[in-house]
């Protein structure tokens, strides 16, 4: 494993312990046994970091990820982003949904997109799914109700908790997809 590996993973671990807007250079150059200065050469600072971390969601789009059932492949991913979403914290994940709005970036919620795309169609292509499914209106209403749950969470003012609606949430997109399933 490369220098550049190592913080990630160790940034990783970090984020799912501790949550994702919660790391320091500091720490994630600790965690992967290396110095601050080795971890400039790969990063310019953290929130480059927790841009990658962000956009893999991860690792949920990884090869072998993508071989598990759908339903499977359903909730890691969006156990994933639920978990690094609360984990932040609202005042965090409002701070960062407004800074977006602003700059008119939507570049995670493309990468969250795509991933999804790559769950539905690795299940066509292994036949679960049958390829008559309508994949972007499905990856329209998988990134609606992800980010509308975020939104509403900011909206409630943390009486409302993400992780605790999970189980519903999931339900409801694999219910979404059982005209299409095959097996």
């Amino acid at each position: 494993m490369n220098e550049r590996e190592k913080i990630i993973n160790a940034a990783r671990r970090l984020a799912m312990a501790d949550g994702l807007y919660n790391l320091s250079v500091k720490e994630i150059a600790e965690a992967a046994e290396i110095s601050e200065e080795t971890f400039y050469k790969f990063f310019i600072d953290i929130d480059e970091v927790i841009r990658e971390l962000m956009l893999t969601r991860g690792g949920i789009a990884d090869e072998d990820v993508l071989k598990l059932p759908i339903e499977e492949k359903i909730r890691k991913f969006n156990f994933a982003l639920l978990m690094q979403v609360e984990t932040a914290g609202v005042e965090k994940f409002a701070k960062w949904i407004h800074e977006n709005i602003q700059k008119r970036s939507n570049l995670l919620l493309l990468s969250d997109k795509e991933i999804v795309r790559k769950i539905i169609v690795s299940s066509v292509e292994s036949g679960e799914l049958s390829s008559d499914i309508p994949v972007n209106e499905i990856v329209e209403f998988i990134a609606s109700l992800n980010y509308g749950m975020g939104i509403n969470w900011c909206m409630t003012n943390t009486k409302f908790e993400p992780l605790e609606h999970l189980d519903t949430f999931n339900d409801l997109i694999i219910n979404a997809l059982i005209p299409y399933l095959t097996k």
